[in-house]
This record gives C-alpha cells, sequence and structure tokens, in this order.
C-alpha cells in the first residue's frame, strides 16, 4: 500500500473517496505551486472558452485561446478542471461494448511554453514520486520511437523505466478541433503494485501549430490515479457514483451497470449545469444520456423508483457552484425520465 494514504485508509472505501481526491489534488497543487507554476481557475463544464466542443473536455480546452496567442507566462499555469468526455454515448449503443473511462472526471493539468517541457516533465515525475510517495518502479513512461526529443529528459534519469513504440504512433497523438493544431506526447503508466499491468494515468504533450512548437500541457486525472494506487479495475470505482452503485462488488465482464452508472452521473453532472434534454447540441447530448439510463435500468431490472434512489445518495458527490442545486437535479431527473421513457417507449417501470 502506498503509505501515502494510510491516514485516509489502507484499504480504499467509497466513503472515503473525497478524502482520496482531496489528498490526489492537494499534493498536485503542492507540487506544481513549489515549482513556480501559477495558479487558473478551472471554468464550468458548459463554458463556451472552447467553440470546439460542447462540454469542456481537457485542459486544453481551458487555455486554448492563450496557447493559440502565446499568451502562457513563461512559468506557466496549473489548474484543476473538472471535465465531461461524451464519447461513451456510442457504446451505450452497443451493450455489450466496453467504456474504459467514466464520462465526468477531474483533470490536474498544466499549460505552459514549449520551451518549458523538460520542466514540466521534471514537475510532474516530482509529483509521483514525492507527491503521491509512488514507487519509482511502478511508473512507466511510453512514447513513439519517432518522437526522440520527447525521449531526450526521460532518458537522462536513470531511475525511470521507458517504454518505446509500444503503441502505433498514432496512440502518441493529438487533434484539438483547429486543423493546423496537434501535438505529440508521452503517456505516463502506473502499476498498483496489485497486477501487472500499467495502465495510464495521464500526458505530457508538446502542442503544435503549423509545423512549430507553441505550447506544452499536461494532464492527468484524479480518477485514474486513484484506481491506480488502490488497483481497482475501472476509473467509475473511484468516481462518484462509486459508493451509490456498489460497483467493486460487480462483475465487471458484464458492462451493463458500468454503462448505467456512468450514463446517470454524466445525466446529473449535465442536468446540475443547467441544461435542458432536447434536439440539439448539448441538450441532444443530455437526451441520449437520459435514453441511455432508462435503456440500461430496464436491462438490470431496475425502476424508476430505483434510479432516484440511487441519485439521491450520489448527490453528496455532484460539483458544488453550479446552476441547480443537488436536490433540484433529483426532481429534474425525475421529469425528464419520465418524459423519454414515454417518447421513446422504453419500457422503464415506475416501481
Amino acid at each position: 500500500m502506498n503509505v501515502l494514504f494510510e491516514r485516509t485508509g489502507c484499504e480504499y472505501d467509497e466513503g472515503n473517496l473525497r478524502d482520496h481526491s482531496r489528498l490526489v489534488g492537494e499534493k498536485f497543487v503542492e507540487s506544481f505551486s513549489k515549482a513556480g507554476f501559477e495558479y487558473h481557475k478551472p471554468a464550468e463544464i458548459t463554458s463556451d472558452i472552447d467553440s470546439s466542443v460542447r462540454f469542456i473536455g481537457s485542459i486544453t480546452n481551458l487555455f486554448k485561446k492563450r496557447i493559440l496567442g502565446l499568451d502562457l507566462p513563461e512559468s506557466g499555469y496549473f489548474t484543476i478542471q473538472p471535465c465531461l468526455r461524451t464519447h461513451n454515448q456510442k457504446s451505450f449503443e452497443e451493450p455489450d461494448s466496453p467504456i474504459k473511462w467514466g464520462s465526468f472526471f477531474t483533470m490536474l493539468g498544466s499549460a505552459a511554453p514549449s520551451s518549458t517541457y523538460e520542466h514540466s516533465c521534471a514537475t510532474a515525475w516530482q509529483y509521483f514520486t514525492e507527491g503521491l510517495n509512488i514507487d519509482q518502479k511502478n511508473i512507466v513512461v511510453q512514447v513513439s520511437a519517432d518522437d526522440e526529443d520527447l525521449q531526450k529528459f526521460w532518458k537522462l534519469n536513470s531511475n525511470v523505466e521507458m517504454e518505446v513504440g509500444k503503441q502505433d504512433s498514432k496512440y502518441y497523438r493529438w487533434k484539438y478541433g483547429n486543423q493546423d493544431m496537434f501535438g505529440r506526447g508521452i503517456t505516463i503508466g502506473v502499476n498498483s503494485q496489485r497486477d501487472e499491468a500499467y495502465k495510464e494515468v495521464g500526458n505530457i504533450i508538446k502542442i503544435e501549430k503549423a509545423g512549430k512548437e507553441i505550447a506544452v500541457e499536461s494532464g492527468f486525472g484524479v480518477e485514474a490515479i486513484i484506481a491506480r494506487i488502490f488497483g481497482l479495475s475501472h476509473t467509475l470505482m473511484s468516481s462518484g457514483i462509486a459508493k451509490a452503485f456498489d460497483l467493486r462488488a460487480q462483475d465487471n465482464s458484464d458492462m451493463s451497470r458500468y454503462k448505467l452508472a456512468d450514463a446517470l452521473f454524466g445525466t446529473c453532472i449535465i442536468i446540475k449545469n443547467g441544461v435542458k434534454p432536447g434536439s440539439r447540441d448539448r441538450a441532444r447530448i443530455l437526451r441520449n444520456y437520459i435514453k441511455a439510463v432508462c435503456l440500461y435500468a430496464c436491462r438490470l431490472n431496475l425502476t424508476l423508483r430505483d434510479i432516484i434512489l440511487i441519485t439521491k445518495k450520489m448527490e453528496v458527490e455532484l460539483p458544488k457552484n453550479t446552476k441547480n442545486s443537488s436536490d433540484e437535479v433529483s426532481k429534474l431527473l425525475l421529469v425528464y425520465l419520465q418524459q423519454v421513457n414515454e417518447k421513446y417507449n422504453i419500457g422503464l417501470k415506475n416501481g
């Protein structure tokens, strides 16, 4: 067990989730502040700061205007950003297909001028090995064989296990909505000591525009980090929905319960940010998530009443300072579930 977490419980417990998450965030703030990065306030997930996305889903979305305008301070920024990615909508339509990540998560990240790549790498390494006290032997850095410039820093650190070319080069490439803006980066994986597999917890990426390096960003998922430290098989087990659904007691070979948990948590997050279901943009996405809740609740023989009871259990885990209160979320969810269930004739029973 990672000794850092002894004060929050030697074994993972969903009841201590907020303590675990807070500690992971505190150590991140401590590491990046000490390294000279400036704190930047996060954005609401419904912010229009990046018009290429419906919801804020990455550190890049928060800083894109500054990145493109070469307006990042030399010291760089760091932040803790709530994120919502809705890629799981496609998996909701295929009951047996897996979902790798939860839709809603918290991202620890930084953005700085491209000349600070080595400093960003060194700060991230310090965060994981000293801040979180993860044994160096349980960390791996993966990088494309084509990116020798990204390998240099890690090669100079003899304590780093580096895997070059394990994945196709495309795996280490990112697109940002702008045709001539893309990223090349490294992936950091952690072995929990409870299994032999290294699983991804985040990335450090050089961002380029029109062939010129313009920034470096890092991003690490709080839920992914906690899952790896405690040897959990899925990041949803370390998310705000985990306790309400008791996911650790479930067989994750059946994705139905995980998909219901993800769809319900995502639905509540979107509702809490003031979105109503409809046929366009964010409203359409919310409608799709609500439809998935109805479908997977039926698949698991749960009723409308069951879903509302589960929602009330997880209300305390919903983000604060959003447009709707947690109590309003349950009330609105009940109305929206009834509307979608009736419109699509899904068959979710009242209970």
